[in-house]
């Protein structure tokens, strides 16, 4: 009776154990799973991170590839430095994102990319110095057993490095060559602008009159206690030489020119400054035909006719008609004669040479005094007051900020039709060839007034900007103001 209750006992001891474990084991299970997926979930995210820093770091060596590519612009080989550490988290190509920004010179947390590597594609090929590259790395995570109470979610790792192109890279010979590049101690200095105006200030003997503008310097500014030698050439030649003023103009004459002045030229010889140094390949001119003189002067064709109207005093022998009175009273046909110094008065056309001083301005133009901005958008009014249609011949952007270092000078518009599309990086930006459209999109017609617009890669940003447009009858109209955005 006793081994009875002894083996009845322990089969309730068996059977309790039993019925504890099944209570027990999904808790169990459960745990079990959990701790896989955080330790799944942990793998995916490192797997992410580690793509996105080891493809940016490939995109931003220095270096080509063997087929000769650059790394920051080989789309497949930095797909597949990310998808090669991870292809276990399931991370293919098109998880993986490529953009190009201009790094952090503008002080934008997150710049606004301004190129894309495609998949299958290559990326820019105008990657300059300081420029980044960012990759992004997306992929989904989902628990492998759904009764896991983890949601599904996306895991994804950015990463940005400068792209350190155009350093070289070699053995520390080079370095010495590097160290004693000097930084210019005096800006540089150009010729702008030429004109010149032939006037008759003594009667028979012309003179030219050149006006040259010289400008340099960072920002871009008149430069004044300039010496500037010029040169008159035709039948003669004579030289002259002045100082600029403090509008960085200096005034250069030559009495020397004859009537067929239209065959003359003048030249720039000489420009030197204590303070600047001359830089020739920045002139906009150095030689000027005297046959485009602004303004030309009208009075010269009207002075050579009027000797030929001297000769009407040769008809005043009519008064010799005048004896048909004599015989009634002689002294009559004296006071006749008198009147022969009446030809005296021919002096009185050589006063119309006083237009000398009114010569008609061959340019009228009028400009909106200030610019007017928005964004990235420079705007600027011009209105034609000549009887005929003008056209742009060429555009100068001589000067804007350089800030951000990325700043660039992309198009410019005319009353909304694209003239220009390029990709200056830094000022003077002379435009005199390769429009788009039609010359009507750059015609101003007599009358009307059109808008200028200068558009840039970034902001417009706090400086001076200075601009020259000239039209087909060599006319410049131009504006210098300092913008405060």
């Amino acid at each position: 009776m006793r081994s009875y209750l002894v083996m009845n006992g322990r089969r309730k001891q068996k059977g309790q154990g039993i019925v504890e474990f099944a209570l027990i084991l999904p808790i169990l299970l459960l745990l079990v799973l959990g701790v896989i997926e955080v330790g799944r979930l942990l793998f995916i995210y490192v797997a992410v991170t580690s793509s996105s820093r080891e493809a940016a770091r490939f995109g931003s060596a220095v270096g080509e590839l063997p087929s000769g590519q650059k790394r920051y612009s080989d789309c497949t080989a930095i797909r597949s430095a990310a998808s090669g550490i991870g292809s276990l988290a399931g991370i293919s190509p098109n998880d993986i994102v490529i953009q190009y920004d201009s790094g952090l010179a503008n002080l934008i947390a997150t710049p606004t990319p301004y190129a894309s590597c495609p998949v299958g594609g290559v990326g820019p090929s105008d990657v300059e110095l300081g420029d980044r590259i960012t990759v992004r790395v997306i992929t989904n995570y989902r628990p492998i057993v759904p009764i896991v109470p983890i949601p599904p979610f996306p895991i994804q790792s950015v990463s940005s490095r400068t792209i350190i192109e155009a350093v070289p890279v070699g053995t520390a010979a080079v370095l010495p060559t590097i160290t004693p590049t000097p930084t210019p101690v005096l800006p540089k200095m150009w010729v702008e602008n030429i004109t010149i105006v032939v006037n008759n200030p003594r009667g028979q003997q012309y003179e030219a009159v050149a006006t040259v503008t010289v400008r340099g310097g960072n920002p871009i500014l008149p430069v004044t206690n300039a010496t500037v030698a010029g040169e008159f050439s035709g039948d003669t030649s004579s030289s002259d030489s002045a100082g600029t003023n403090g509008f960085g103009q200096a005034v250069l004459t030559s009495d020397s020119v004859n009537r067929d002045w239209n065959g003359w030229t003048f030249c720039v010889t000489v420009l030197t400054s204590p303070t600047h140094i001359y830089d020739a390949s920045r002139n906009k001119k150095t030689c000027v035909s005297i046959e485009n003189a602004t303004p030309t002067p009208t009075f010269t064709p009207t002075f050579t006719p009027t000797p030929s109207n001297t000769p009407t005093p040769s008809n005043t022998p009519t008064p010799s008609n005048t004896p048909t009175p004599t015989p009634t009273n002689t002294p009559g046909p004296s006071p006749t004669p008198s009147r022969t110094p009446t030809p005296t008065r021919t002096p009185t056309p050589t006063n119309t040479f006083t237009p000398s001083p009114t010569p008609t301005p061959v340019c009228q133009y009028s400009s909106g005094s200030t610019f007017t901005f928005d964004a990235n958008n420079l705007f600027w009014t011009i209105t034609n007051n000549n009887t005929t249609a003008r056209t742009i011949s060429s555009i100068a952007f001589i000067n804007w900020p350089g800030v951000p270092a990325s700043q660039k000078l992309q198009r410019f518009y005319f009353s909304g039709s694209i003239i220009w599309n390029g990709n200056s990086t830094s000022p003077p930006t002379i435009v005199s060839g390769g429009w788009l459209g039609t010359p009507a999109d750059r015609q101003l017609n007599s009358g009307s007034t059109k808008t200028l617009q200068s558009q840039f890669f970034n902001n417009i940003q706090a400086g001076l900007y200075v601009l020259d447009v000239t039209f087909n009858d060599n006319c410049v109209v131009s504006i210098s103001q300092f913008i405060t955005p």
